[in-house]
């Protein structure tokens, strides 16, 4: 699958969502390759709260991802096995808002075009 990783994320309200971090001082928009970036490199907690133990496997393949993430200028193409792996790890990392994690599952899940029209119509 094919994903536009300069596409920038969308709040409730179908406006552009900015990140924590600042380019030269100022807030930037918040782009697909930063929540899937987030998702990707996110720390997973235990129901006890303690810091999940990441297998030497999962952490090859959060390197692959992380890597193939700023290797490309615009497109990103995501196998069916990466876009499952990440899918479950939105799943499981604490750093990422409940509005992030819908929008990067819409997005694995192809349902993000569906989305935009949603929000235009209303």
């Amino acid at each position: 699958m094919k994903i536009n990783i300069r596409d920038t994320v969308k709040d409730y309200k179908g406006e552009d969502m900015m990140t924590a971090e600042k380019e030269g001082g100022k807030e930037r928009k918040m782009t697909t390759r930063d929540a899937l970036n987030a998702v990707v490199n996110g720390v997973e907690v235990t129901q006890q709260g303690q810091q999940a133990l990441i297998s030497a496997e999962d952490k090859a393949k959060i390197f692959q991802l992380s890597s193939k993430l700023w290797n490309v200028s615009k497109e990103i193409d995501l196998s069916v096995e990466e876009l499952a792996f990440i899918k479950d790890r939105a799943g499981k990392v604490a750093n990422i808002t409940p509005l992030v994690y819908g929008r990067v599952v819409d997005l694995l899940e192809n349902k993000h075009g569906k989305q935009e029209i949603e929000n235009k119509e209303n």
